[in-house]
């Protein structure tokens, strides 16, 4: 199984999606890979091929991951990697995201004595938007910082005033905070028409407390 375990986003949330879609996605050249709505969650760690054995394993560490409900808000944008050709797009958090870093850390950590190695890079709460493929380039290590419209590396990059004219306008759009209340362990199905997440289990809240 291709397992993965992130963070549902509510129906607000992928209708959201799809509007910025159909607003934003034709003024891109070239055209971006959009996430489908529906599919659309913040991953807080890639688990990669594992044996339908070990899900009961998986399910009994992911159990014991406390973490209380929080809000977050979505807002802002920016690309992955920070300079260079753009291959994510993003929305960032302006609100609840260090409980979200916070609960990714916990739920990695939990995976370890099943021996799954924490991602080595500073975990940064963004929403893919789309990602796109632009020719073979030497693969960067991003620093999670966010870069906006004004970023002198766009400069470097073809298409930068309608990168930077997209980025601004997406900066703009108006996420609802929405409650947070339960993360996921979620197969991914692949496939040529896109991927198809299958929720396996879920895991709630611990506590009515909120923070983030």
């Amino acid at each position: 199984m291709r397992c993965f375990v992130g963070l549902p986003l509510p129906e607000s949330y992928q209708d959201g999606l799809e509007r910025v879609r159909r607003q934003w996605g034709p003024r891109f050249a070239p055209p971006l890979t959009w996430t489908r709505p529906g599919n659309w969650h913040i991953t807080l760690a890639f688990l990669g091929e594992v044996e339908e054995s070990q899900q009961p394993d998986l399910e009994q560490a992911l159990s014991a991951v406390a973490f209380a409900p929080f809000t977050l808000q979505a807002g802002g944008a920016g690309v992955f990697p920070p300079q260079g050709r753009p291959k994510v797009l993003w929305v960032g958090a302006l609100y609840g995201g260090q409980a979200v870093a916070a609960l990714a850390g916990d739920v990695q950590q939990a995976l370890i004595p099943l021996g799954f190695v924490p991602d080595d890079r500073p975990f940064t709460t963004h929403l893919t938007l789309a990602r796109t493929k632009r020719g073979k380039s030497k693969r960067r290590k991003h620093t999670g910082a966010k870069r906006g419209a004004g970023d002198e590396s766009f400069q470097k990059i073809p298409d930068a005033n309608a990168w930077q004219e997209c980025i601004a306008g997406l900066g703009r759009v108006e996420w609802p905070p929405v409650t947070m209340d339960s993360f996921i362990l979620w197969r991914s199905h692949l496939s040529e028409a896109g991927p198809r997440y299958e929720p396996l289990v879920s895991f709630g809240a611990t506590s009515e407390s909120s923070n983030g």
